[in-house]
C-alpha cells in the first residue's frame, strides 16, 4: 500500500495508500491541477527471494507453499528429492505417481495455487523450495461449505490463534485439519485442539458450513507462545502413533462425564482412541472459556472403513484407565460432534471411578421447565452457572444452600447447560426451557 506525495489539487488513481497487488507491475494515473494534463508512473516491487524448507516423512505428508516458485510444476518443486518408485501426489481433484524410468505419470502436473497437496513418500527427506514472497495482506483464500483445501501464508510459524484473523472465520462449527491433528473454533474462546501452530511448507483442511474468504493476519508473526500442555510429537511418540502410516482421519469433539453427569478432567487428562491394541489418536483436555469446562478434539487415524474406534481416558495422576462407552465405525473426513454441543463420553462409575469422584445426587426439576427451575442435592449447591446454546454464560447464582429455586420465565425458550458445583464436584445437565 504505497503512498505518493503529490502536488495541491492534483490527483492519482488508484489511490495513494491503497492496497495493490504487486505480483505484477502497478499502474499510476496522476492528474496535474488543471485536470488535463495525465501521466502515467509505472511502478514494479521486486520480491525478496528465499528458500524455506520442512523435513517430509515415510508416508503420508500435507504440503503448501507460502512462496512462489518460478517455476511452480511437480517436476521443478520435487526435482532436488530421492523419488523412488510408486511415490505418490495427490490434489482435491488430481494426482500423479512416480516412475524412476519415466518420472511422474498423471494429471496433475501444477502445484496448486494457495492450496495443498498430499504426498506419500517411501523415505524421509528434506525439502527444499525457492521462490519469492506471497503477500498474506492481500491474498485470499475462497471458502466453501465443507472441508477446503488451504495453504499456509505467512513466512513464519505462528500459533493458529494468531496465524488466522478471527474476522475472517465463517459462522458455524469450523474445524481445521492437518498431517498430525485437529483443531476446532469456539466462539469467545478461539482456536483449541491439537494443532497449536501453523508451520511452514505444512498443507491443512478447513471445514466450514459458510462460504468465506480466509484471510492470515501478517501482523503477528512475533507471536509464538504455545498453549498446549504436551508437545504433540512427543505424546504421538509417548503412544506410538506415527500419523504418516495412514491416508485417512476423522475429528471428534467430545466432552467426558461419569453417568452420574460428574465432571472428573482436568488439565493434562488424556482421550485415547483405539482400534483393538492399536493407538488411532491422542488429545489433552482443553478448557473451554465460553463452555465453562474442559473439552477433547481428538483425531483419530486409519486406512480402512468401517474399523471399529472406542475412546478410553487417561487422567494425568492416576495410572488407570477408563473407557467410555463411545464407538465409531471409521468413515474418512468426519467431524463427530460441534463445539456447542460436543458429544458425550461417558464413563460407568459403577465399575471404573477415578480418582476422587464420587456419586451425588442432584434433582433438577421441572424440565422441561417454563417459570421456575428447582435445584436439589445431598450436599451444600455452592454455584449454578447457566449456559446458553452457543455457550454464552447468561447467569451464575451462588446459592450456599441444598435447596435452590431458580425464576428463568424471562429466557428465551431453548436449550440450556447448567453446571452445577457441590461439595468441589462438577456436574452438567441440560435442560429445556419451553415458551411461557
Amino acid at each position: 500500500n504505497p503512498e505518493f506525495n503529490i502536488s495541491d489539487g492534483a490527483t492519482i488513481e488508484p489511490p495513494s495508500g491503497s492496497i495493490q497487488d504487486f505480483s505484477m507491475p502497478v499502474h499510476y494515473s496522476v492528474t496535474a491541477e488543471d485536470g488535463t494534463t495525465v501521466r502515467i508512473w509505472k511502478v514494479v516491487v521486486k520480491s525478496p527471494v528465499k528458500t524455506v524448507r520442512r523435513k517430509l516423512n515415510a508416508g503420508w505428508n500435507w504440503i503448501s507453499l507460502n512462496i512462489k516458485p518460478a517455476d511452480n510444476t511437480i517436476n521443478n518443486i520435487f526435482g532436488n528429492l530421492a523419488l523412488q518408485d510408486l511415490d505418490y501426489i495427490k490434489s482435491t481433484e488430481y494426482s500423479a505417481t512416480f516412475y524412476t524410468s519415466t518420472g511422474w505419470f498423471g494429471d496433475l502436473v501444477s502445484f496448486p495455487k494457495n492450496r495443498a497437496l498430499r504426498f506419500k513418500k517411501g523415505t524421509s527427506e528434506t525439502l527444499s523450495v525457492t521462490g519469492t514472497e506471497i503477500n498474506p495482506e492481500i491474498t485470499h483464500i475462497p471458502l466453501v461449505p465443507g472441508w477446503n483445501s488451504i495453504a499456509y501464508l505467512l513466512k513464519k510459524n505462528i500459533t493458529l490463534n494468531n496465524a488466522i484473523k478471527s474476522s475472517a472465520i465463517p459462522s458455524g462449527n469450523v474445524v481445521i485439519k492437518g498431517e498430525n491433528g485437529s483443531a476446532a473454533y469456539f466462539d469467545g474462546s478461539g482456536w483449541s485442539g491439537e494443532i497449536d501452530t501453523m508451520r511452514v511448507l505444512f498443507g491443512y483442511k478447513l471445514n466450514v458450513e459458510q462460504p468465506g474468504e480466509l484471510f492470515y493476519d501478517a501482523g503477528s508473526i512475533t507471536k509464538k507462545t504455545s498453549i498446549n500442555k504436551y508437545n504433540r510429537q512427543e505424546l504421538l511418540g509417548r503412544y506410538r502413533l506415527n500419523p504418516a502410516d495412514y491416508i485417512y482421519s476423522s475429528t471428534l469433539i467430545g466432552e467426558v462425564l461419569t453417568t452420574s453427569g460428574s465432571d472428573f478432567i482436568h488439565n493434562g487428562d488424556l482421550l485415547v482412541a483405539y482400534h483393538g491394541n492399536a493407538c488411532r489418536g491422542v488429545s489433552e483436555a482443553k478448557y473451554i472459556p465460553g463452555l465453562g469446562r474442559f473439552v477433547f478434539v481428538i483425531t483419530y487415524f486409519s486406512n480402512n472403513e468401517d474399523e471399529e474406534i472406542v475412546f478410553k481416558v487417561k487422567t494425568e495422576n492416576n495410572a488407570n484407565w477408563f473407557p467410555t462407552n463411545y464407538r465409531v465405525k471409521f468413515k474418512p473426513d468426519v467431524i463427530n460432534g460441534e463445539t456447542d454441543t460436543p458429544v458425550l463420553l461417558l464413563v460407568d462409575e459403577t465399575t471404573s471411578v477415578p480418582a476422587g469422584v464420587n456419586p451425588t445426587h442432584l434433582t433438577i426439576h421441572p424440565n422441561p421447565v417454563s417459570d421456575v427451575l428447582k435445584f436439589s442435592a445431598e450436599h451444600i449447591i455452592r454455584r449454578i452457572t447457566i449456559f446458553n446454546a452457543l455457550g454464552t454464560k447468561i447467569a451464575e447464582l451462588l446459592p450456599a444452600s441444598k435447596f435452590v429455586s431458580v425464576p428463568v420465565q424471562l429466557l428465551p425458550a431453548g436449550i440450556y447447560n447448567i453446571r452445577v458445583e457441590i461439595n468441589n464436584r462438577i456436574i452438567h445437565r441440560k435442560v429445556i426451557k419451553t415458551s411461557n
